[in-house]
């Protein structure tokens, strides 16, 4: 058995509305600093990240020519970056590259 929906045609189709967009802020910052163990302060800024919502993109350990560095990206909600900031520079205030 087959079907078919009546359609009248004194009403126009109406064309499905659009779905609700869902905008983000993208907000980016760069912190160096020298710290005693970039391994203890990576592992410190993971749970930073976590505690606020976000998470650790990427991390690398390295100790190129006896010299342990690491580098870290986190991802977490733009209205935290400045607070995030904040933390990450009370493991090392004294030398510190920001933007």
């Amino acid at each position: 058995m087959l079907s078919a929906k009546a359609v009248s045609p004194d009403k126009p189709a109406t064309a499905p509305t659009p779905a609700t967009i869902d905008r983000k802020i993208i907000r980016t910052g760069f912190l160096e600093a020298l710290v005693k163990s970039p391994a203890e302060t990576a592992e410190q800024i993971h749970k930073l990240a976590e505690g606020m919502g976000g998470y650790v993109e990427s991390s690398q350990i390295s100790s190129a020519q006896s010299v342990p560095a690491a580098t870290i990206t986190i991802r977490i909600p733009a209205a935290r970056l400045e607070d995030a900031k904040a933390e990450i520079r009370k493991f090392h205030p004294h030398r510190d590259r920001k933007n």
